[in-house]
């Protein structure tokens, strides 16, 4: 839904909490995160959002950011948590967490790391000690042709 310049409206996606004027941030159901820069807690907003997310604009008032997978792969890989994320994200939001964010933020965290990339005696290996990941990756063609038993 566009409002009368073009622009999204997300109301109709999130609702406003009873206590938006305390938090720093709006986060849209398509990974986009606007902080506002004046917020006492604009330093720790801040400090979270460059682990998690890639900045994408930074003027003054407004800075925006965005949710990418590769991004939240980052930030696995430092050690920040699935669930932290999304706690830390709703804490921070003025708006109800927009349905479908949760679920893409935990299919691009909790996969990280469960498969290593080994090179022994000049050739490549997969290992992994999860069987459903193995059995997901064994339905590739590619990965299927090159197993070595």
């Amino acid at each position: 839904l566009r409002d009368e310049y073009g622009a999204k409206d997300y109301r109709k996606e999130v609702k406003m909490k009873a206590d938006h004027h305390t938090r720093p941030l709006y986060i849209t159901s398509d990974g986009h995160i606007f902080l506002e820069s004046f917020s006492p807690i604009y330093r720790q907003a801040h400090d979270f959002l460059i682990a998690i997310a890639e900045p994408v604009c930074r003027p003054t008032n407004i800075h925006e950011y965005k949710l990418t997978p590769y991004s939240l792969y980052a930030a696995v890989s430092v050690g920040l948590q699935t669930d932290d994320i999304i706690k830390y994200l709703s804490q921070l939001s003025k708006t109800s967490m927009p349905r479908g964010l949760e679920d893409s933020i935990r299919v691009c965290t909790q996969s990280y790391g469960k498969v290593k990339l080994v090179l022994k005696h000049n050739k490549y290996f997969l290992e992994t000690a999860h069987m459903d990941i193995l059995q997901s990756l064994l339905k590739d063609p590619v990965l299927a042709q090159a197993r070595e038993t």
